[in-house]
């Protein structure tokens, strides 16, 4: 587990299983800017129970706060097959829960152990343009805007 002033990293546990499938399946409290595709059980479960979820190239870490209650994940995962670095995702589960540090605090903490942790030159971060809280967190953490990718992902009904 890392220890932050305000949040904690974590494995998954068997124990979040559950939780973890009630949390990511709420459409309304995904976020404006988050993939709005459903988990089933049966696939969440198989997919922790072949790592973990957390394997050598890829991991899912929960972020907790200090009362121990999950608010959100954060991941890693290859960003392009002929580069040696990797991509990272995150979000924060409820709205009530965004806006309050969380996230900026656990990508910090996450990047320095992935770049312990790795041998990987550099981690990114892709959004949709207009994903404001998205680049401000980034940006708080140390990343910096290098450009825009145009038709990068197809996101609720059209390319972005």
């Amino acid at each position: 587990m890392f220890e932050g002033k305000s949040i904690n990293l974590r494995l998954v546990r068997p124990s979040d299983l559950d939780e973890l499938i009630d949390l990511g399946n709420r459409i309304a409290d995904k976020g404006e800017y988050y993939p709005i595709h459903l988990h089933t059980t049966s696939s969440f479960r198989q997919q922790f129970a072949e790592d973990g979820m957390w394997g050598e190239d890829n991991g899912v870490l929960l972020i907790e706060d200090k009362e121990h209650r999950v608010v959100g994940f954060i991941t890693y995962f290859p960003a392009h097959r002929f580069l040696p670095g990797a991509e990272i995702g995150f979000s924060i589960y409820r709205g009530a829960d965004r806006g309050r540090g969380a996230m900026t605090e656990a990508l910090s903490i996450f990047c320095a152990y992935l770049f312990d942790l790795k041998p990987i030159a550099r981690l990114q971060i892709t959004t949709h343009v207009d994903n404001t809280p998205t680049r401000r967190v980034a940006e708080k953490a140390g990343f910096v805007l290098e450009g825009i990718l145009r038709e990068a992902f197809f996101f609720r009904g059209e390319f972005c």
